[in-house]
């Protein structure tokens, strides 16, 4: 095919009309989002993008203020935060709240990315549940890595009465350098306005999956607006639904920009091609990865890496754009996965995985 096959929507990868597969694609000038997103893969076949002598800065800009770009593995190596030769445990700490009664596994997988993922200190509590429900020790059977530290959170409301008590205890913990919540939370009321609370009262980068995204809905994205830290929402398409009451639809460019800019957040629409997208409008992909990463627990490894990223570099790089570092992981998340077993691959063999590829990638 020359520049996009007939028949297939070169923005977004829909199809119009009937479409043709071709054995490659030459393309001009830059490559077309709707070649690597929807149809694009199985349409195009292998493709090549040809110079033909024009500049398309003017459109999607270049540099750090590049509007729109495809994640490769130089982008990794250049923007993943380095440890520094000074670095402490805690200089880049996460703390994973999650992994509720019968979902510990979540939380777990979790930290093992975020320790693989090079998270210094790893952090994990399970919210308590007040009211009718009895309250239980947090994760008291958790297979967690044996690297992790599990911190019991106190129940009740705190200082300000409605605030969870727990919420307060996170938030004055001022040596981490990113939250993950959602993981094998729960969908409890209680919990869920605990978060609420808590990402009113903490200036520490969060990252939100999973559970938090499920039942957060509007009024999470109320609170995500107002806060003026980092913020990642990492949500498959359900969850996007949850979050915005309509399915993200064929233009996954513009799906993941209503809820960045929804949100005031970064947004991580998860799929066969991950789309990144902040509230400034500046758009990345990620190709990496492939059926391997449609198995439960995934994004839990997934949020790992991002919560490890934002860690590192909320302590050694505070310039480092954190749309390119939450980019560089979901590449990492994909190309770990491509090294991986071609049948019977789960969610627990990728964060090694990790290691090994930023192992490959960054040093």
């Amino acid at each position: 095919a020359v520049d996009i096959p007939s028949g297939l929507d070169g923005r977004t990868g829909g199809l119009r009309g009937n479409p043709w597969t071709a054995t490659a694609t030459i393309t001009f000038a830059a490559l077309k989002s709707g070649l690597v997103l929807g149809h694009g893969p199985e349409l195009c076949g292998r493709v090549e993008v040809a110079d033909i002598g024009l500049s398309v800065a003017a459109e999607v800009g270049s540099g750090d203020g590049l509007a729109r770009g495809l994640v490769g593995d130089a982008d990794v190596r250049s923007r993943w935060p380095r440890r520094p030769p000074d670095a402490h445990k805690w200089s880049a700490a996460v703390w994973i709240i999650g992994g509720a009664p019968g979902m510990t596994g979540a939380a777990a997988l979790t930290a093992e990315a975020a320790g693989r993922a090079g998270a210094g200190y790893v952090l994990v509590s399970a919210p308590p549940v007040d009211g009718d429900r009895r309250t239980e020790p947090g994760l008291p059977h958790a297979p967690l890595p044996v690297e992790s530290v599990v911190r019991d959170l106190p129940s009740g409301a705190g200082s300000g009465g409605t605030t969870a008590a727990w919420a307060e205890a996170v938030a004055d913990e001022d040596r981490v350098g990113a939250l993950v919540i959602g993981n094998g939370l729960g969908r409890d009321r209680v919990v869920i306005d605990g978060v609420l609370s808590l990402l009113e009262l903490t200036d520490t980068a969060v990252v939100l999956d999973a559970d938090a995204l499920s039942a957060g809905g509007a009024a999470l994205l109320d609170v995500c607006a107002r806060r003026s830290a980092i913020t990642v929402l990492t949500p498959h398409d359900g969850e996007y639904e949850a979050l915005m009451g309509e399915a993200p639809g064929d233009d996954r460019l513009a799906a993941a920009s209503r809820l960045a800019e929804r949100s005031g957040a970064i947004a991580l629409l998860k799929g066969p091609t991950t789309v990144i997208a902040d509230p400034d409008g500046r758009i990345r992909l990620s190709t990496a990865g492939d059926q391997r990463l449609a198995t439960a627990g995934t994004g839990d490894v997934l949020a790992g890496i991002v919560g490890a990223g934002l860690a590192r570099a909320s302590a050694t790089s505070p310039a480092a754009d954190p749309l390119d570092v939450v980019a560089a992981a979901a590449h990492v998340h994909g190309r770990a996965a491509e090294r991986g077993h071609r049948l019977g691959f789960r969610a627990g063999d990728l964060p090694d995985l990790v290691a090994v590829t930023l192992d490959r990638l960054v040093t």
